[in-house]
């Protein structure tokens, strides 16, 4: 599809679609020739082409195939043009063997008249049968777009067992592998012609890169030279099996550069490492890929969107959508996607442009979602449809619960207890909730280092608790009975000393909150050296570890509401919570408990660092356990690896992990108020005063200032109607004032309000 993933990055109501990315990567140590550049074939480039407007029948001597390939579906086609697109519109080549002839070739044999082999119908191309493509993975980076993956390509002629070749536009005489094989895409923009590509083709896996013409070194990063070296060696990406998913990344090193020196194939000795699989984000995920129709591939410009909104809400900070699909037919909207989780019904509007004609769009991602990130998504959703340049929309939306999307069906491992015989409010909870309970759940709001209190609440960085030994013992030993540690005061429960936390990262995702890192759990009771154990709420009786355990957060409602699966790995030194949205897609298989003895890591992958504190937003981990259709029981040999960590975004640390003091009564009614005191803080530059988003009411605000001079401020709280926070920059300059549901909802998320920080 023309525009399958969109970054909106929003500053206070202005929106513009962006792809923000970065180079990374380290050079390992050879001994080779130290050069600047490769030597590559053909540097300039004789034409340059553009699909529906001068393809000609051929575009180079001797070739085999045409670049006229029309737009009708043949089986026996012979045209020469890849498309790569997005992860469910890319093309490969493969061998041009008669259809259903039971002839098989290798792709070295017939790499100067391979043909083209797409996903979808539209490009004059042969299409891949489906079931062909077992695992994709397409990544656009500034610099380049790929795909990498599996498949059975005996489906499209490869001889079984062949471990393939490479193609490209250069081949030993500068014609091309095919000769005259031409790559075409819409990611940057316009329908182009990509000069530099690499496609690598086995019986079995594949990978096809096409490098941005106007990046800064596409020869280096589409090099087709080490064409002995395979996939992973040349296009470090994604190859897991049985999912399909398209990411932003960012740009790999060049193949076979090494800081200032380059290795060829020809070298004595090992060859080098590959470089690292660069970091990717926004990764969505589809449920399967399977052959259909194509954008008509022409010359003019895909969808672009900008929108102009104008809220009941200050939002900053990165949007990236997790799926809204609208459908414009005259002047009524039909959309299906997330709804509001804000604070409450309310209105929006604003106008969308589009540049074509498009009559649908898929925006996809993940992240807080409010009545302003409804209203943006439907924005951009009617300007994909409308045919007109500009479509206007007013949206009345209420609080909702979100909607979240997964890759592949999610196999459900058993869970002790499926349905749940009760579901409390934090008002009216009772003393205990499971027969055989030895602590409670109306545990008041006065902290005590003796409190048996056993609710959790996972709520940000700077507000969390944590299970622990009521009495020093390990974890195995007491996971029954275990009590309450939390951050900060006012939910009853014992309290961390200072310094337990010594490193801890929270993450929201659409499915579940988290949080992981380390600590001295020794200052809880926890017995030295002790390696730990597990809690959750179902047990070996279905009545919880502890007994009766009740935990709570206010990410997907604004306010305290109880989480039915979650799961507590703790160590004397290292822990990890996560509560699953109970709105989302399988909250049992997200917090699964049966894998009790593989340890945080395994079971949440996170972020572990020590040392610094920080608030995320975050793509859902796959669940632990589930691999394709496949799942691993415990016990079972060889243990598979851990799920790799999920793409984070929109990182705010925090300087320090300190007691406060939290109203839990006005977070189970979703209006915090919050009891703090003032942040001075001296720095210069200009940057952000917000933690994470507002998480209570689903909506991000910051505020900014500039300049070199120490900034104070004063926040009010309680009923008074408005509360103040004035920042001094340079001489005195001063800022406006926040509302007191503003002011005491950030405090109450740790945020630095009261002071317009500059850093």
């Amino acid at each position: 599809m023309p525009l399958s993933r969109i970054a909106v990055t929003t500053l206070v109501t202005s929106v513009s679609v962006v792809f923000a990315q970065s180079t990374s990567g380290s050079a390992p140590t050879i001994t080779t020739t130290d050069i600047s550049s490769t030597s590559i074939k053909s540097l300039t480039y004789s034409a340059t082409y553009t699909p529906g407007v001068n393809l000609p029948v051929t575009s180079e001597q001797g070739q085999f195939g045409t670049n006229a390939c029309g737009t009708a579906v043949n089986a026996t086609s012979l045209c020469q043009n890849v498309y790569i697109n997005s992860v469910q519109d890319f093309c490969i080549f493969g061998p041009p063997v008669a259809p259903g002839s039971g002839e098989y070739q290798t792709i070295s044999a017939d790499e100067r008249i391979e043909i083209a082999y797409c996903l979808n119908e539209g490009y004059g191309t042969r299409v891949m049968p489906d079931g062909t493509i077992t695992g994709a993975h397409f990544v656009q980076t500034p610099d380049y777009v790929q795909v990498t993956g599996w498949g059975d390509f005996t489906k499209i002629g490869v001889t079984n067992g062949d471990y393939g070749g490479e193609l490209d536009p250069h081949g030993y005489d500068g014609n091309g592998n095919p000769i005259g094989g031409l790559v075409f895409g819409n990611s940057y923009g316009i329908m182009q012609q990509y000069h530099e590509w690499t496609n690598f083709m086995s019986y079995n896996q594949f990978c096809i890169r096409a490098c941005n013409p106007a990046g800064p070194n596409p020869a280096g990063l589409c090099n087709h030279i080490y064409d002995i070296m395979g996939c992973p060696w040349n296009i470090p990406g994604n190859y897991d099996n049985g999912y399909f998913e398209d990411c932003l990344g960012d740009s790999s090193l060049p193949m076979g550069v090494y800081g200032t020196s380059t290795y060829y194939q020809s070298d004595p000795g090992p060859a080098p490492t590959a470089h690292p699989n660069p970091p990717s984000s926004s990764c969505v995920r589809i449920g399967t890929i399977t052959s259909g129709s194509a954008p008509l591939p022409t010359g003019t410009n895909v969808p672009s969107v900008s929108v102009s909104v104008s809220t009941m809400f200050s939002i900053s900070g990165t949007i990236t959508f997790e799926e809204a699909v609208a459908t414009i037919t005259e002047t009524s909207v039909s959309s299906t996607g997330p709804s509001s989780q804000g604070a409450g019904a309310g209105m929006a509007t604003g106008t969308a442009t589009r540049s074509s004609a498009e009559k649908k769009l898929v925006l996809v991602g993940s992240g807080p979602m409010s009545l302003s990130f409804i209203s943006l998504a439907l924005f951009a959703a009617v300007a994909s449809a409308q045919s007109s340049t500009t479509a206007s929309l007013v949206v009345s939306s209420s609080a909702a619960a979100p909607a979240t999307t997964t890759a592949n069906p999610v196999v459900a491992p058993p869970a002790h207890s499926a349905t749940y015989s009760a579901t409390y409010t934090y008002d009216s909870l009772p003393n205990t909730t499971e027969t055989g309970q030895t602590g409670t759940n109306n545990c008041g709001t006065t902290s005590s280092n003796t409190s048996s209190c056993q609710n959790l609440f996972v709520n940000s960085v700077t507000d969390f608790c944590l299970y622990g030994p009521p009495s020093p013992n390990t974890i195995s030993a007491d996971e029954e009975i275990e009590v309450a540690y939390c951050l900060n005061v006012g939910y009853g429960t014992r309290l961390f000393p200072e310094g337990t936390i010594i490193g801890a990262h929270f993450v929201q995702t659409p499915d579940y909150v988290q949080v992981s890192g380390n600590g001295d759990f020794t200052k809880i009771g926890v017995t030295a050296g002790d390696e730990g154990g597990e809690l959750d709420p179902h047990g070996a009786t279905g009545n919880g570890n502890p007994i009766g355990g009740l935990v709570f957060t206010t990410a997907y409602t604004g306010k305290l509401q109880q989480v039915h699966e979650w799961t507590n790995f703790m160590s004397v030194t290292e822990f990890c919570v996560r509560a699953c949205n109970p709105a989302g897609t399988n909250p049992a298989a997200m917090c699964q408990h049966i894998y009790d003895l593989q340890g945080c890591q395994w079971n949440m992958p996170a972020n572990y660092d020590n040392g610094y504190f920080e608030n995320c937003l975050s793509d859902s981990s796959l669940p632990m356990g589930v691999y394709g259709t496949s799942t691993w029981q415990q016990g079972v040999q060889p243990t598979p690896p851990a799920h790799p960590k999920p793409s984070s975004s929109s990182c705010v640390r925090v300087a320090s992990l300190t007691q406060s003091s939290v109203d839990a009564a006005a977070l189970e009614t979703g209006t915090p108020t919050v009891s703090t005191s003032v942040t001075t803080v001296t720095a210069g530059g200009s940057v952000y005063v917000s933690e994470l988003a507002i998480m209570t009411l689903g909506v991000t605000t910051t505020t900014a200032s500039t300049g070199a001079a120490a900034g104070t401020g004063t926040v009010k709280t309680g009923s008074a109607a408005t509360a103040t926070s004035t920042a001094k920059s340079g001489a005195g300059s001063t800022f406006g004032s926040l509302s007191s549901v503003w002011a005491s909802a950030v405090i109450g998320f740790g945020v630095m309000v009261g002071a317009a920080v500059a850093v």
